[in-house]
């Protein structure tokens, strides 16, 4: 039960922000339900009530033993709520608008994938287009914290008060449509909520962003499969990189299935812009008398496919191995909330760095020597470029849609290794000795890389999206402090 005080506190936020007397019963009836699974958990006979109530009076379980608990009776629940039909209400008054449907909107989550779609949604803006931000998820977000974090993030103060935002925390309210608004997505269930919307509204085809194949993130179940079944609905695929593009190409997944006419017409990629760094100068790396391994150290579960326990593994396997003596320490970088350090093997450590501004974060990597960036997805992430770029050499993973060979070409400061604990440590023993090269760590810092958002979204890339063409949409400017009315 230690997850409950966080579930107390989310119920108490749903029913707070639970928009009139309809949506304060949704989400009562929501929140009775929640806690009728749980606490039949612990009390079995409250747990027959719950059940009788909410019409599964036929469902028995007799089970003490969490290994036996029939949890998926409770995740179908979830799932039956977060897939529910969004209402929808078209509004011939309203002007057309292109409605980008997002998870939520959080400043905690603005890294990675959500930094890449506010860039799109601000060169969406600056093209002309009319842009409604929808948050499908109930939020536990305030607007004072929204505009607290607009004070402090360039790019939602650049984004955010250019738009009209919708926070979907009375799900009983059904939201206006224009009869030609078009539809934007930033995931697997978001995906399924704008093509549902879409379908009601005008029969267009969604724009999926897509940066990862989703399925990974869950074991093979029901999620699993209802992530993998969105990419089978039609959309227009808008790819985080070429190689994810020639992931889903090479699988025939999603627009490249071999039902679809038109694949080449029905997507197109961009290169997720990368932190821009100036290599360490020769002096510097002449005069430093350690040696420091930097590890994009993700502990917590979203972040499975970054490896934090194989790294962790290999990083002490290295460490028996001879690979890194007394001169080397090692950091670790990524995680949203841990700190302190983790033992490693030989009375060694794993100091943990916080996160940290980008002026900071962009001298803190160039201060170091070897980086360790594992990623066992399609997608190849970013940091091992930006590691590489920063003249570290940099040890990462393979994956089918990107051989070792075609990793280790784009520049030689990559080291990708199979996905083996033994291929992972004899590329760190390469990336160790090519430490000491300075020449060829400052020569492979310069490699062909993106490090605009204006590169990765030029008027090409936008012109090929299927959008009607802003020169009929109005232009729209609301000021931050309209937030609120708006919402």
């Amino acid at each position: 039960m230690r997850d409950l005080p966080d579930k107390t506190r989310l119920a108490w936020t749903l029913l707070k922000r639970g928009r009139g007397v309809r949506g304060k019963i949704s989400a009562t009836r929501y929140i009775t339900r929640l806690a009728g699974r749980y606490i039949g958990r612990h009390v079995p006979v409250l747990g027959r009530l719950f059940n009788r109530m909410s019409g599964w009076e036929d469902l028995r379980s007799e089970s003490t033993s969490d290994i036996d608990q029939p949890t998926n009776i409770y995740r179908l629940e979830l799932l039956q709520f977060k897939l529910a039909k969004i209402p929808v209400r078209v509004d011939p008054s309203r002007p057309y608008t292109l409605n980008f449907f997002l998870p939520t909107i959080d400043p905690l989550v603005i890294f990675g994938g959500y930094i890449a779609a506010l860039n799109l949604v601000k060169t969406l803006l600056d093209e002309g287009h009319r842009v409604r931000l929808i948050s499908c998820e109930p939020t536990l977000t305030s607007m004072s914290a929204l505009e607290s974090a607009m004070e402090k993030n360039r790019l939602l103060r650049e984004v955010l008060p250019r738009c009209e935002v919708h926070l979907r925390n009375d799900r009983t309210k059904a939201i206006p449509f224009g009869p030609e608004d078009e539809f934007l997505s930033y995931s697997w269930e978001t995906t399924r909520h704008a093509h549902s919307v879409a379908q009601q509204v005008n029969g267009k085809k969604v724009v999926f962003l897509i940066q990862e194949f989703e399925p990974i993130f869950h074991p093979l179940d029901s999620v699993h499969f209802l992530a993998a079944e969105t990419y089978t609905l039609p959309h227009f695929a808008l790819f985080n990189s070429r190689l994810l593009r020639d992931f889903f190409k090479g699988q025939k997944l999603g627009v490249f299935r071999d039902d679809n006419p038109d694949p080449e017409g029905s997507h197109a990629y961009f290169s997720h812009a990368i932190t821009e760094f100036s290599p360490p100068s020769r002096e510097d790396l002449v005069n430093r008398t350690t040696r420091k391994v930097l590890f994009y150290a993700r502990p917590e579960s979203h972040a499975g496919r970054n490896l934090f326990e194989i790294g962790v593994m290999a990083l002490n396997a290295a460490i028996e191995a001879g690979v890194f003596d007394e001169r080397w320490t090692f950091t670790g970088i990524g995680s949203m909330s841990l700190s302190g350090h983790l033992a490693l093997k030989h009375g060694r450590k794993l100091e943990m760095a916080k996160r940290m501004p980008l002026d900071e974060y962009q001298r803190f990597v160039s201060g170091h020597d070897v980086g360790l960036c594992l990623m066992y997805a399609p997608h190849p992430s970013v940091p091992p470029f930006e590691f590489a770029s920063a003249g570290l050499p940099t040890v990462t993973t393979s994956f089918a849609n990107r051989p070792v060979e075609a990793m280790r070409s784009i520049t030689p400061n990559l080291f990708a290794a199979e996905p083996t604990i033994a291929s992972i440590v004899g590329s760190m023993e390469e990336a160790a000795a090519r430490a000491d090269d300075i020449d060829a760590r400052i020569a492979g810092a310069h490699f062909e890389k993106v490090c605009s958002w204006n590169q990765s979204f030029d008027h090409a890339l936008i012109s090929r999206l299927p959008f009607r063409s802003p020169k009929e949409t109005p232009s729209v400017s609301v000021p931050a402090r309209a937030l609120a009315a708006r919402i």
